[in-house]
């Protein structure tokens, strides 16, 4: 009889471990990783001094895409139509993650939704004049 319930215990310690392995898949740090392509790129500018605000859409481009890995690498394509001759879009950037914050390179941004299949995260940059609020948004 002990033995029979020592082994129902030590199978269920092993099912809930292999559950709780399976619940990491929607943690914040794996959603965010794979190959996510930009829906979006929303820019609002507001003039500080006069309060004045503008808001314009930035163009998606077909094949752009932000891929997050597992080693804090990102690789991403991102077309640039003002670039000339031998522009090469493809760019390896490092980064770095928190449930709030997104951190590629030197920029951080807060991330505004992350889910499975959306995210989106704001950029904000200031001067003497201006505030810049860029929203991207993208989906796996």
């Amino acid at each position: 009889m002990k033995k029979t319930v020592f082994s129902l215990v030590a199978l269920t310690a092993v099912i809930v471990a292999g559950c709780s392995k399976d619940n990491d898949n929607g943690s914040p740090e794996k959603m965010i990783q794979g190959k996510w392509t930009p829906v979006s790129t929303t820019v609002k500018v507001t003039d500080i001094q006069n309060g004045g605000t503008t808001t314009s859409n930035k163009p998606v481009y077909q094949g752009d895409y932000l891929d997050f890995r597992s080693d804090g690498k990102l690789y991403r394509r991102t077309t640039d139509p003002s670039e000339g001759p031998g522009y090469d879009p493809h760019d390896t950037l490092t980064y770095q993650f928190s449930r709030t914050y997104l951190i590629i390179e030197d920029d951080s941004m807060l991330i505004s939704k992350l889910t499975n299949d959306s995210l989106s995260f704001i950029l904000q940059e200031q001067d003497a004049n201006k505030l810049w609020e860029t929203t991207y948004s993208l989906k796996k």
